[in-house]
């Protein structure tokens, strides 16, 4: 989304894996050969989160298997998906984390803006992101 910033924080709602094309037999694009194309986080966790970081925002993750630094292409992943956000692991944890029975919510911290630039580095970014997302896992855990 244009109205993410590097540092902010997204809490997925849900996810979806914008890679996955079976539109040939039908099927919506990310939507899986079980017909479910947006899998959703655990909305109790999602709750709590939300409680945590109330500056995040809430909204869509599509993931991918590769890294996006292509400004048309996240503007169709966008458009298709009604994404907030790209990356490449979320979608994969809420599949697998369903399948056996593990309760997850998903919450980023925008790296850059999908399109091959960044305020700084990614070297910069880890260390301070890092610091700030265990700020708000401080947060969730002293919740009542």
């Amino acid at each position: 989304s244009p109205d993410l910033k590097q540092m902010d924080l997204l809490i997925a709602r849900e996810a979806v894996q914008w890679d996955v094309d079976i539109t040939a037999f039908g099927r919506a694009p990310g939507e899986d050969a079980e017909g479910q194309r947006f899998l959703p986080a655990d909305p109790e966790l999602v709750e709590r989160l939300t409680r945590a970081a109330p500056e995040a925002r809430l909204g869509r993750i599509a993931s991918g298997d590769s890294f996006l630094a292509d400004r048309e292409r996240a503007r169709l992943i966008r458009q298709v998906q009604e994404a907030d956000a790209v990356e490449m692991e979320g979608a994969a944890a809420l599949w697998a984390a369903r399948r056996f029975g593990i309760r997850l919510a998903l919450l980023r911290a925008i790296s850059d803006s999908g399109d091959g630039s960044a305020a700084e580095s990614f070297d910069v970014f880890l260390p301070r992101a890092s610091a700030r997302l265990a700020e708000v896992c401080r947060r969730l855990i002293d919740l009542p």
